[in-house]
């Protein structure tokens, strides 16, 4: 047994490193590769791309929604042993994600006229081009969707590794895609990069499918029987994960659909940078999430829930810390870095940027709880209740843009939206699995404001004291040296602290 544990051990670790280094190159090559596209499509051309290929993320909810599902699934047996049982799931998943692909590819393309006539506010110069690259990013969103019953089965087996090597191919791709452009005519910038996304997507799932088939048993299906039963279990789950990211993706694509339609284009660019820099933060933490899951659903599998719920409050925990430690410092100097990485900013952005980090940020506070609820798997009445209030901020949005309210007002209604979603999603936890509301708003919430409030005070005093040439740079050092030292003695409890010790020295 102690031997078991060791193992676990130095595979969490070892999943850790390869996603962290991933995720600072990736970080790195995605900020220049935004900068780079920028310049080269222009501010409104780099609006139209954003708007639509936003149009396609919309319908990518099905894509997160079956991943989350098919993981839990093949975590959840593997925890049990259970051999036969995932190579069903996986058998299952792959029908089930063809069927989703081609329904998601055929529905997109026949309402594609419909989206750009009569919904969309695109300048007559750009629609035919816009629909072109609207073709190309629907092909490649339709392999991604089929890519991901194998990308499930690598985090199932917590093989971070492979996953890591082809994300970064793809944004080492994409940070050439978007160089080689630069020599194309203007005309032709967004045509060709979304025909170079597409190619990218097919390699992709190549590479996924070749691998998991050679590697991983549960991809070696030996009978060709159907197990309609965990079909209809998984779908009547994935279901519910579906209607949620639905209500989510309308949550922020939906917003960038209402503001092209009361603002129009050039805040879509803005929208555009300020998600890319918000989802690069956050990436901090769903990269380490990404680690954890697994654990999460194999101790439910097992029958562990005091484990399960564990290693969910510590996620939430350290969420909230790789997110507001980058955070914080950035809504001081967002005018400052985005000045030195853009050159030139488009208008909002720096406003978008820090509403949207504020919300991220009070997001990461119940960030674990999801997880938990998703390897219990009693999760229709929780989706359906958090997606509903999420989906409220599109119709609010709408009527206070329509009624003359301004950009400020829609952002506001979504950190609001964020600190509602946040209470319930507890209050279900509560529910779930017995851990009371007070001691999740003092071991999570409480015990984790206060070690940020100190050195966000001290950030505060820096900013508005020593203010240097390089006082953005500054900023963010004093964030550094400080927060992590205050986090660990205040939020965590001593388990917590021996598996960070342990951590970091298996790392070294």
């Amino acid at each position: 047994m102690k031997k078991i544990k060791v193992d676990v051990k130095k595979r969490v670790a070892l999943n850790t490193i390869f996603i962290y280094i991933r995720m600072f190159i990736q970080i790195i090559i995605s900020l220049i590769t935004i900068r780079i596209l920028l310049n080269n499509f222009g501010v409104e051309g780099y609006g139209v791309f954003t708007i639509s290929s936003g149009v396609i993320t919309l319908f990518s909810f099905v894509n997160s929604a079956m991943a989350t599902s098919t993981q839990r699934y093949l975590s959840y047996y593997q925890g049990g042993n259970l051999k036969e049982k995932q190579r069903n799931v996986f058998k299952s998943s792959a029908i089930l994600h063809l069927f989703i692909a081609i329904i998601t590819l055929l529905t997109l393309f026949v309402t594609k006229d419909i989206i750009f006539n009569n919904l969309l506010s695109i300048d007559k110069s750009f629609i035919n081009v816009a629909k072109i690259l609207y073709d190309f990013l629907l092909l490649g969103l339709f392999f991604n969707i089929i890519s991901v019953p194998f990308v499930a089965v690598l985090y199932a087996n917590e093989n971070i590794l492979y996953d890591s090597l082809i994300l970064l191919l793809q944004v080492i791709f994409k940070l050439f895609l978007a160089y080689f452009i630069g020599f194309c005519s203007q005309e032709e910038r967004l045509i060709i990069y979304s025909k170079g996304i597409f190619i990218m997507s097919f390699l992709a799932f190549i590479a996924y499918a070749l691998f998991c088939f050679y590697k991983y048993n549960e991809c070696k299906i030996k009978n060709k029987k159907l197990d309609v039963p965990l079909i209809k279990e998984m779908s009547h789950f994935a279901i519910w994960n579906i209607y949620s990211n639905i209500c989510y993706v309308l949550n922020t694509q939906g917003l960038n659909v209402i503001f092209n339609i009361f603002l129009g284009i050039k805040v879509n660019a803005a929208f555009g940078v300020a998600s890319q820099v918000n989802n690069q933060i956050k990436e901090l933490s769903l990269s380490l999430l990404r680690a954890m899951n697994p654990q999460i659903m194999k101790s439910e599998g097992m029958g562990n829930k005091k484990r399960t719920i564990n290693i969910s409050m510590f996620a939430s925990k350290i969420g909230f810390f790789l997110v507001s430690i980058v955070s914080i410092p950035s809504l001081f100097v967002m005018n400052d870095v985005l000045s030195i990485w853009l050159k030139k900013v488009p208008e909002f952005t720096v406003t978008i940027c820090i509403y949207l980090l504020i919300a991220t940020m009070i997001n990461q506070l119940t960030v674990g709880i999801n997880s938990a609820i998703q390897a219990i798997g009693n999760i229709k009445r929780f989706q359906i209740v958090i997606g509903s209030i999420a989906f409220t901020i599109l119709p609010i949005s709408y009527f206070i843009l329509k009624y003359n309210g301004n950009i400020n007002d829609v952002l506001i209604m979504l950190i609001v939206v964020e600190i509602i979603t946040g209470i319930i999603k507890i209050k279900y936890f509560s529910i779930y699995t017995d851990v009371k509301i007070i001691e999740y708003f003092k071991v999570c919430i409480l015990k984790t404001i206060l070690s940020l409030s100190i050195p966000s005070i001290f950030v505060y005093y820096v900013y508005h004291n020593y203010l240097i040439n390089s006082s953005w740079l500054f900023v963010y050092l004093s964030m550094f040296i400080t927060y992590p030292f205050i986090f660990y003695f205040l939020s965590l409890n001593s388990n917590e602290k021996k598996s960070i010790s342990n951590l970091i020295f298996r790392m070294k």
